[in-house]
C-alpha cells in the first residue's frame, strides 16, 4: 500500500463476491424435458410467424388504408361532412389563389 492510498476501514472494504450457488437439480424426465422444449420452440416459432404477418408491407398498407378509411367515412360508408366541408374549402381556396395568380400577368 502506498501513502497516497486512503485507509478504509473494515466495513468500507471490499468484500469478496461470494459463490453464485449450483443450479437446482431438476427432477423431471430426459423426454419431459424435451417435451417442454418442443411446446416452447413450437409457442415461440407461432409467435415468430405472427410477428412477420404483422410487419409485412402489404399488412402494414392494409391497416393503414382502413384507418384512413375509418376516419374519413361514416359507419354507411359515406364521406364525413368535415371531411367534404375541408375538400371544398381547399378546392375555393386553390381556385381563388389560381385565379388571382393569372389575373396578375
Amino acid at each position: 500500500m502506498s501513502a497516497t492510498e486512503p485507509v478504509l476501514p473494515a466495513t468500507r472494504r471490499p468484500m469478496p463476491a461470494p459463490e453464485p450457488p449450483p443450479p437446482p437439480r431438476s427432477s423431471k424426465k430426459p423426454a419431459e424435458i424435451e417435451q417442454e422444449l418442443q411446446e416452447t420452440t413450437d409457442r415461440l416459432a407461432w409467435r415468430v410467424d405472427e410477428l412477420v404477418q404483422r410487419v409485412h408491407p402489404k399488412q402494414v398498407a392494409r391497416r393503414s388504408l382502413a384507418s384512413v378509411r375509418e376516419k374519413l367515412t361514416t359507419p354507411q360508408g359515406r364521406p364525413r361532412a368535415e371531411v367534404v366541408g375541408a375538400a371544398v374549402g381547399a378546392l375555393v381556396g386553390l381556385t381563388v389563389l389560381v385565379w388571382r395568380a393569372r389575373r396578375r400577368h
